[in-house]
This record gives structure tokens, C-alpha cells and sequence, in this order.
């Protein structure tokens, strides 16, 4: 699997996708039972904190790989995983290449998240104990669990931002006064003025 940073990022991309579209829902009921004078009792469970939850999260995660697909930049050292609808005029226009690359990209989001140990009851004790969020879901994933990323996302972000800079003097092209260039946790540069 090459670029498994950026790889991991998409996965966390998604992930976090379904955490900002959260529906807030009840808390679950398992109050089913009638004790000897007829009153209900068993548990009542926060849906924040269940395992429904996070079955709800993860389930499927994996088929939003289908966005993504691996672009090599030219002056990238390496290849990096991008959503297809951010890379414009730079997609790869080769169809059999990127449904390649994105079962590629779906295998290594099974793996991470259900074959290899420990991950899955690592990400589903984070979701159930508030640990993981829409800010912290990349780094918690990437970072901390599967080690695919070297540094944390904010770290990655001035990174490349540092490398945009430098690239561009080299180029002889002039960066905007104001604004400043970051990427988004896939690896794709976006320019804020």
C-alpha cells in the first residue's frame, strides 16, 4: 500500500464526515423487564455511549473510499489519496487505474479498522468514551492507533504549508500577501485568503 498516511486520513476523513452528520438520538431503553411489583427495570444507556453507536459509525465505513483516489503530485515526493471531486483537471482519467486504486484503498480500510488487533476495540472504546471527535478523529486514527502518520495533522499542515511556501520561491511564483495554504487531512491543499 503506498502513501498509508494520507490513506489512513481519507479513512479518518470519513469517519469524521459521519460524526459531523450524527443524527442525536434517545437514549436506549433495556428497561424490559418487570419486577415483582410490576415496575420496569434494567438499564438506560446514553446512545453517545453505546455500542450501537459505534456500529452505526464504522458499519460500511469503508464504501466511502469510493470518493478517493491516489494522485501523484509533481513536486510531491511522494503520492498522496485525494477525494476525486477536490483534484479537478488533475484526475486520472485512466477508469481501470482508480477502480484499482480504490479497492485498494477499501482493502486497507477493512484492515485497519476490523483485521488488524486491536484497532477496532481501541477506535470503538474512544467513540464510547468521548476520546474521538470531529478534531480529533484523524490524529486518534492515523496517529496514535495504526502509526501510518509520522506527526499529528496539525503538524502535517504546517509542514506542507512550509513546503508550499518554498516551492512556489523556487518557482519564481509569488504567494497571495494574505492567506495562508494548508491541506485537509487527505493530503489536498486548499488556499485560505
Amino acid at each position: 500500500m503506498r502513501a498509508k498516511c494520507t490513506a489512513c486520513r481519507a479513512v479518518a476523513d470519513v469517519l469524521i464526515e459521519r460524526l459531523e452528520n450524527e443524527v442525536p438520538r434517545n437514549h436506549l431503553d433495556l428497561r424490559h423487564r418487570l419486577d415483582k411489583d410490576g415496575k420496569r427495570y434494567g438499564k438506560m444507556i446514553e446512545y453517545r455511549m453505546s455500542e450501537l453507536r459505534v456500529i452505526h459509525l464504522l458499519e460500511d465505513l469503508c464504501d466511502g473510499m469510493s470518493k478517493y483516489e491516489l494522485v501523484e503530485g509533481k513536486n510531491e515526493s511522494e503520492p498522496r489519496w485525494a477525494r476525486s471531486d477536490s483534484l479537478g483537471a488533475n484526475r486520472n482519467l485512466n477508469v481501470h487505474l482508480v477502480k484499482e486504486q480504490r479497492k485498494e484503498l477499501q482493502n486497507f480500510c477493512h484492515d485497519l479498522l476490523e483485521r488488524q488487533v486491536g484497532h477496532e476495540d481501541s477506535i470503538s472504546h474512544a467513540l464510547r468514551n468521548g476520546e474521538v471527535d470531529t478534531e480529533s478523529a484523524s490524529d486518534f486514527l492515523c496517529f496514535t492507533t495504526a502509526k501510518h502518520c509520522d506527526q499529528p495533522l496539525d503538524a502535517e499542515e504546517e509542514h506542507a504549508a512550509a513546503d508550499g511556501t518554498a516551492a512556489a520561491a523556487d518557482d519564481g511564483e509569488q504567494q497571495p500577501e494574505t492567506g495562508t495554504a494548508a491541506t485537509d487531512s487527505a493530503g489536498s491543499v486548499k488556499q485560505e485568503l
